[in-house]
Order: C-alpha cells, then structure tokens, then sequence
C-alpha cells in the first residue's frame, strides 16, 4: 500500500469519493440540518418577545415594540404586539412547543440518515481494503505484521468514518449554529456583535496553532496502536510456542511496553 503521506484536503477529497453515492441522502440531511439549527436559534427570540411583550406592562411598550426589531421578524411582533397580553403569552408559548417538537423530529431524522450513510461508507471502504490487501503480493505481507493489517481495516476504518461522517456533520452543524448566532446578535446589536466576534478570531488563530501541533501526536497514537494490535495477534497465534518455552512473563512484558509507550502518546494528546 501507498506509504506516501497525504495532506488533510487530499485525505478528504479520497473520502468524499465514498461519500458521492449517497449525496441525496447527504443532501437531505443538510437541508434537516438547516432548519434544524434554524429552530434551535428561534426559542432565545421567543423568550426575548416574552420579556418584552408579556413581562413588561403594556403601555411601556404599545406601538414601539417592533420598532427596534430587525427587519426579518418585524412584521410577526408588529403583529404580535396588536394582540391582547394573555394572547401573546399564549402565542408564544405555543410557538414554542411547536418548534422544539420539530426540532426533535427532524434531528431523530437527521440522525437516521447519516447513520444509513455513515454503515454505508463503512461498508464500502472496508471490502475495498480488503480486496486491495487481496492483491498485495507475498512480500508485502511478509514485510508487514498481521496484527498492524488488522488493526488497519478495524480500527482505521472506524476513525475513518468517525471523521468523515459524524465529523464533518459535527463540525458543520457547529458552523452553522455559530454563524445563525452571530447574525442575530448583528441583526439586534451590531456593536455588540462586533465586540464578540473579536474574542472568536483569537480563538480561532490558537486552533489553528493547536492542531498543527497535535496532529503529529494523533498520528503516532495510531501508530502505537497498530503495534499493540499487532503484538497481540502474533502472541495469541503463537500462544502454544509462547507456553512451550514458559516465555508468558517475557511476552507480559514486551507487551506491557508497548501499552505503556501508547499511554504515553496519549497523554502528549
């Protein structure tokens, strides 16, 4: 197999490969995604109209409530500020129980689909590595170790799929919600949503530091672990040999090295 290591955009334009036969399903899922991040943004809106609207007497804010709203959802407190108070509440508590049970829907669908296409890609890359190790020669295998292979098409596999499906759907949904959030503090108060978004650039350039410096640690965490994979397929394939020669205290202890030395790499992370 390619030894040759792969930058992270080339790593992810290999997996998006198999990820292209299930783009409906994908696509489907963005637009549960969407909506769904649009709902959950809704409920502090609510509870602002219900301060405002409900909690604050009405004379105070008669015929001005709507005046300081964007222009977006002007019209729906224009119109809820016409109603009598005891409706108001009513409304809005009603609105709101509406869209947490939709939003409860459509994440529970939201999780169905990418669950299909997360077994699906799954399914997918794993027979095609093991028909690619297939057609390896001898020597390849002769110059690899059983239990490093294994762990290859187990392991890897599954932290591939971690990554690039629940991983990306993870990363894109806190996208979204972060740029939902900062619209709607822009929308309401652009000074203050300025004042927040400056502390988020920081952030921002330390991640970026950050996983400079700990991609290197992840890579050498699964490193170790194909090795300890490996160990352990060649001791359980060897165990009559290993009880032959009384040698279970020097296997322990080999193996105990190797577990060490992959906490260690943990702990760097």
């Amino acid at each position: 197999m390619d030894q040759q290591r792969l930058t992270g955009w080339q790593v992810v334009r290999r997996l998006l490969h198999y990820l292209k036969p299930y783009w409906v399903l994908i696509l489907l899922s963005g637009i549960c995604l969407v909506v769904g991040v649009g709902l959950m943004l809704a409920p502090p809106l609510l509870w602002k109209w219900v301060v405002d609207l409900v909690i604050v007497p009405p004379r105070e804010v008669e015929g001005t409530a709507y005046a300081r709203e964007p222009f977006v959802w002007r019209w729906f407190v224009q119109w809820l500020s016409a109603q009598p108070p005891g409706e108001r509440l009513t409304w809005l508590i009603v609105l709101m129980t509406a869209m947490y049970l939709l939003g409860s829907v459509i994440r529970a669908v939201r999780g169905v689909l990418m669950g299909h296409v997360a077994q699906s890609f799954l399914l997918d890359l794993r027979n095609e590595l093991y028909a690619k190790l297939q057609r390896q020669s001898l020597s390849y295998f002769h110059n690899r170790k059983t239990g490093d292979l294994t762990a290859r098409v187990v392991n890897d596999v599954d932290a591939l799929q971690e990554i690039a499906v629940h991983g990306t759907d993870q990363v894109l949904e806190n996208g979204l919600n972060f740029i939902g959030v900062c619209a709607v503090i822009l929308a309401l108060n652009w000074r203050v949503g300025l004042l927040v978004l400056v502390p988020v650039l920081i952030v921002a350039v330390m991640m970026t530091y950050y996983n400079t410096r700990i991609r290197p640690v992840y890579r050498a965490i699964r490193d170790k672990l194909g090795d300890i994979s490996a160990k352990l397929t060649e001791n359980l394939n060897g165990i009559h040999v290993i009880k032959a020669f009384a040698k279970e205290p020097a296997e322990a202890e080999r193996f105990r090295t190797k577990t060490q030395i992959f906490y260690e790499e943990n702990m760097k992370a």
